[in-house]
């Protein structure tokens, strides 16, 4: 409802979506890591490839945590005075799972390890021998029994970047090879696909190309696969379903005080972003910066941006409501009205 609200009610003019020219961690996070070390001349360390084997507590705080190196098994304990867990439902379940002590000691922890669901995605990239104009570049799939059960989107990335071609090899994409014909290029992602991960790619291919797209844009039907690819991601990202907020942990544990909690899964994030799921989880953690911050003092306060307010329409609609709800509590009228 959240996202409904946003997009479909409050903000129709921002349903708008960018993508990355290559892989996100040689274009965001390799840069955002050698910023931060410039910026604090190497005084802390960026360690990839590492995983939380457990959180160690000690009279309600967290005293350090143990860090398994994948590459050699060796393990270490790492200390501070302040910790911040910025992980999905499944690395919060298999942290809290593996951390008996925090497990017992933490209510909030675990509740939201036992009680949180996460669901399935499959993401798809397609590549087409011609140019298909679709009349809406972001677009929802819905009402198919090839979906299964899934939700989809699709978009079409010739309409949302310049050159959604160049991010291959060239070899059939018209990437590398400015004499191929270059076509329309789609993007299409599956939500709540558990039933969808026994298929094969060429049979997801087939029915996001045969089936799916003709059906929303006839021109599709002309149009031939050139190149594809299928990833598929188990459990990965957050099932907001009714009545999970009440399980969403705090940004801020009541029972460990140095232990804060980011992502989209968090429960008291005052911001606009609520139902965004990526913007939720980027928010949340400037947030829990902020909030290490202001315990322990030291470093710089991030400024959080608000989203932008409500469209004028939708502003008046909202206020209309409440003052029409206000009028009705207060009239003799009400009386005559079911409960």
């Amino acid at each position: 409802m959240d996202m409904l609200y946003f997009y479909a009610m409050g903000h129709q003019a921002d349903v708008d979506v960018r993508w990355a020219r290559g892989n996100i961690a040689e274009l965001l996070f390799k840069p955002l890591i050698l910023q931060i070390l410039e910026k604090t001349n190497a005084s802390i360390s960026v360690t990839g490839n590492s995983l939380v084997k457990e959180i160690l507590l000690e009279k309600g705080e967290v005293t350090g945590i143990v860090v398994e190196d994948r590459e050699t098994g060796a393990t270490r304990v790492e200390h501070a005075d302040a910790f911040v867990l910025a992980v999905g439902v499944t690395g919060l379940k298999k942290i809290v799972e593996c951390s008996p002590g925090l497990k017992e000691w933490s209510k909030e922890l675990r509740y939201a390890a036992s009680g949180l669901k996460s669901l399935d995605v499959i993401s798809t990239r397609i590549w087409l021998d011609k140019r298909v104009m679709c009349p809406f570049p972001s677009n929802i799939l819905a009402d198919f029994e090839e979906l299964e059960g899934a939700g989809a989107t699709f978009f079409c990335l010739d309409a949302l970047q310049d050159d959604p071609w160049g991010q291959g090899s060239g070899s059939g994409r018209g990437g590398g090879n400015q004499s191929l014909q270059r076509g329309s290029v789609i993007a299409a992602d599956f939500y709540g696909a558990s039933n969808l991960l026994r298929l094969t790619d060429e049979e997801i291919v087939r029915r996001i190309s045969k089936v799916m797209l003709p059906s929303a844009v006839p021109a599709f039907k002309s149009a031939s696969v050139i190149d594809s690819w299928v990833k598929r991601f188990p459990n990965a990202v957050t099932h907001f379903a009714p009545g999970s907020e009440t399980v969403r942990p705090p940004q801020t544990l009541a029972d460990v005080p140095n232990l804060f909690i980011a992502g989209d899964l968090v429960r008291d994030l005052d911001h606009g972003s609520a139902g965004l799921s990526q913007e939720r989880a980027y928010v949340s953690g400037l947030v829990a910066g902020n909030k290490v911050i202001e315990r322990f003092g030291g470093g710089k306060f991030h400024e959080v941006l608000a989203t932008e307010e409500d469209e004028p329409q939708f502003a008046a609609a909202v206020e209309l409501a409440k003052a029409t709800t206000g009028m009705m509590s207060n009239s003799p009228l009400r009386a005559l009205l079911p409960p």
